[in-house]
């Protein structure tokens, strides 16, 4: 049986694990924190990561935050990881460990995710977006990955929010599900609550909490509502590790009426659903990159 080493890079962890081209799990995930000092620092995990599994596959599959050219190998721009900025971290794996390996951007792994065996199947429509250390986004139309005439298309991060430049909040930070935990901290003067504390709160109805929660789901349904405009996709599908927790969905459902309602352009209500392979979309979505192989680049839109 093929084996494959998925490995996702994110913002904050390194997940990672055995796969077979089918996505059925051979070995249970496991993570590691992401190195946020330096290249060498995160490339000195990557191998660790690698030998543990050394001759048990036959490739590697990567899902990395930043602005990728698949075809290549070259992460252009590194995204929440700045020290990858125009580094081809498929040839430097390749070189080391003498079998093939393919990359992807992350939020995309997770969109192929979903076309091929998660909530996209059926219509082969949507746009993904994945909540976390910051905002990842793809779209997909008619099956096919748009990626735009310089890959950029679906980085919903760099989105401003005003017209000055120097001092507009870019969406990724302010749709980082990461930043609103800190703001609950600060709010409630308590660094050591995590996300999974955050969503008692709200759970349990806390007024200021809910009070912010509000103000952060009206944010994202501004976004929402904008890309559904310009992209008219069939569903929304919310990805990331908080796509797993229930309140949050609730209550992020529950702000997206709220906003909706108070439209005075009547529109469709979007359709939105948490991903199906939850936190793990980006490591099955990065299998799915490499079994298509040629196939995925020939099938990209521009």
């Amino acid at each position: 049986m093929v084996k494959l080493l998925s490995i996702d890079v994110g913002g904050t962890f390194i997940k990672y694990g055995l796969y077979d081209l089918e996505f059925q799990h051979l070995e249970s995930t496991d993570k590691v924190l992401t190195p946020r000092t330096n290249f060498e620092d995160f490339t000195n995990v990557l191998f660790k990561i690698c030998n543990q599994f050394w001759e048990k596959y036959v490739g590697v599959a990567l899902s990395v935050p930043g602005t990728i050219d698949a075809k290549t190998g070259l992460i252009i721009q590194g995204g929440s990881l700045q020290y990858n900025n125009q580094i081809n971290l498929v040839k430097l794996l390749e070189g080391k460990l003498n079998v093939p390996v393919t990359i992807e951007n992350d939020a995309r792994c997770a969109l192929l995710a979903e076309l091929w065996r998660g909530k996209l199947k059926e219509s082969q429509d949507g746009v993904m977006l994945t909540v976390g250390t910051g905002i990842g986004g793809a779209i997909a139309k008619k099956g096919k990955v748009i990626l735009g005439s310089h890959r950029i298309a679906g980085e919903f991060s760099a989105l401003l929010d005003s017209n000055d430049t120097k001092t507009a909040t870019l969406k990724g930070r302010e749709l980082s599900f990461s930043y609103f935990v800190q703001e609950i901290q600060n709010l409630k003067r308590n660094n050591d609550l995590d996300g999974v504390q955050v969503m008692e709160l709200i759970s349990e109805e806390d007024p200021e909490v809910l009070k912010l929660f509000d103000q952060y789901t009206t944010t994202f349904a501004r976004l929402i509502y904008n890309l559904q405009l310009i992209v008219d996709p069939a569903s929304f599908i919310i990805g990331g590790g908080v796509s797993q927790n229930e309140i949050f969905m609730n209550q992020f459902r529950v702000g997206i009426e709220r906003f909706y309602n108070s439209l005075s352009i009547p529109i469709p209500r979007p359709t939105l659903t948490a991903s199906e392979f939850r936190s793990d979309a980006n490591l099955i979505g990065a299998v799915r990159r490499y079994q298509l192989g040629e196939e995925y680049i020939n099938t990209i839109v521009l």
